[in-house]
C-alpha cells in the first residue's frame, strides 16, 4: 500500500499550535453540554440498568454501577490569557463503561469522532485536500446470537486478509487505492430476526481524489463482494454496500464530506432501541458473545498521526501558564432531568492555572 504520509519531525513544526486550532475547529460541532440530549441518555441508561439487573440477578454490583453512571457531571470554564477566548470542557463524571450502556456509547462515539475529525482535518490541511472517502458496509450471514463470538472471530481474521496481511494477487486492487481506513462493528441490524444477529462492518475508507468509475483503478459492488467472499472463504455471495460519502444535503446544512463521513462511522455498536427489543435470553446471549470485543480500529498510518498529535508534557506545561480556571459547573441527574446544582467562580483566577483536556 503506497504510504499515506512522510512520518518526520517537519510534519508538526509547532504541534501545539496544531491541536490548539483543531480543538477550537471541532468545538463547534456539538455542545459540551446538551441538556436535552444528556436527559433523554440518562433515561435510556436507567432503563438499560432494569434491563441488566433482570437478566443477571446474580451480578448486584454490576447493576449498581450501571444506574450510576453519569449522575454528577463536573465542567470547567477557562479563559485564555492572550487571546481572552473561553473553553469549557468535561472534567469528571463517574460512568460505568458498560458497552451497551446509551450514556457511555454516546461519550465514547463523541471521543472517536472528536479524534477522527483532528486526524482527518490535518491530514487534508497537510495533503491539500487530495483525497475522497467512501463507506463500505462488509456483511456476513446472520449467525445464531448464541454463535457470535466465532463469528466476529472469522470476520476479523477475514478482514485482515483483504486489508492488512494477504499479498494475495486477489487482493492487489484495494492495496493500490485505499490509503487509510477507520472501521467499526455493528452486531444488529434495525430488522434482525429474533435468536439471530447481523454483525457487520462500518468502514470509512481514505480514497485519492482520482478514485473514480471512469478510471481503471475504480473498484465495482460486484467485485468489492467477490474479494469478501474469498476472504470469508463461503459459498454465498455476501451483501455489501459502498458508496462515496458527499456533504450533507439537508436544508441548512454545512457539513463537509468529511464531517458526514465520520458522523456515519462513529455510531453506536449497538442502537438502545435494537437492545430493547431483544428477548431476554438474547440479550443474555450478546453481553456474554461481545465481551472484551473490539468494536473499533484504525489503519496504521492513522494510529501514527493520531500518536504524533499528542502534546508532549513540555509542550501541556506550556500551555497551562495560557489558560486560567475561571468557573466550575456540578450538574446532578434527578426524574426531571439534570439541573445545576452548584456554580464556583474561581477566586484566585492568575494562581494554578492547568490545560483543559479535549
Amino acid at each position: 500500500m503506497t504510504q499515506l504520509f512522510v512520518m518526520n519531525a517537519e510534519i508538526l513544526p509547532n504541534k501545539n499550535l496544531v491541536v490548539k486550532t483543531l480543538q477550537k475547529k471541532s468545538a463547534g460541532l456539538f455542545p459540551v453540554f446538551d441538556k436535552k440530549t444528556f436527559d433523554y441518555l440518562k433515561e435510556q441508561s436507567l432503563k438499560y440498568f432494569l434491563l441488566y439487573q433482570k437478566a443477571f440477578p446474580e451480578q448486584f454490583k454490576k447493576s449498581e454501577r450501571i444506574a450510576s453512571c453519569s449522575q454528577c457531571l463536573t465542567y470547567e470554564v477557562y479563559k485564555h490569557t492572550v487571546e481572552q477566548d473561553t473553553y469549557k470542557t468535561s472534567m469528571w463524571t463517574y460512568t460505568c463503561k458498560d458497552p451497551f450502556c446509551p450514556f457511555c456509547q454516546h461519550r465514547k462515539s463523541r471521543r472517536l469522532f472528536t479524534e477522527m475529525y483532528h486526524t482527518l482535518s490535518y491530514l487534508e490541511d497537510l495533503a491539500g485536500r487530495q483525497y475522497s472517502y467512501y463507506f463500505l458496509t462488509l456483511t456476513v450471514k446472520n449467525p445464531p446470537i448464541s454463535e457470535l463470538r466465532d463469528t466476529l472471530k472469522h470476520m476479523s481474521k477475514a478482514f485482515q486478509m483483504m486489508f492488512i496481511r494477504s499479498d494475495s494477487k486477489v487482493f492487489k486492487p484495494v492495496r493500490r487505492v485505499v490509503k487509510g481506513y477507520y472501521r467499526t462493528l455493528e452486531y444488529l441490524g434495525s430488522n434482525t430476526p429474533p435468536g439471530e444477529a447481523h454483525p457487520h462492518y462500518h468502514i470509512l475508507l481514505v480514497m485519492p481524489k482520482y478514485y473514480k468509475p471512469s478510471r481503471k483503478e475504480y473498484i465495482s459492488s460486484q467485485e468489492w463482494s467477490s474479494m469478501w467472499k474469498h476472504a470469508l472463504k463461503v459459498d454465498y455471495d455476501p451483501i455489501i454496500n459502498i458508496q462515496r460519502v458527499r456533504p450533507s444535503r439537508k436544508k441548512g446544512a454545512t457539513h463537509s464530506a468529511m464531517v458526514s463521513a465520520i458522523a456515519e462511522v462513529t455510531k453506536y455498536s449497538v442502537k438502545p432501541s435494537s437492545v430493547f427489543s431483544l428477548s431476554l435470553n438474547d440479550f443474555r446471549h450478546l453481553i456474554i458473545q461481545t465481551k472484551g470485543v473490539q468494536t473499533f480500529s484504525r489503519s496504521k498510518y492513522f494510529r501514527q498521526l493520531k500518536d504524533l498529535l499528542k502534546t508532549t508534557p513540555e509542550q501541556e506545561e506550556e500551555e497551562s501558564k495560557l489558560w486560567v480556571l475561571v468557573m466550575s459547573e456540578y450538574y446532578r441527574y434527578s426524574s426531571g432531568g439534570y439541573l445545576l446544582t452548584k456554580s464556583e467562580y474561581n477566586q484566585f483566577p492568575n494562581s494554578s492555572p492547568s490545560v483543559p483536556s479535549g
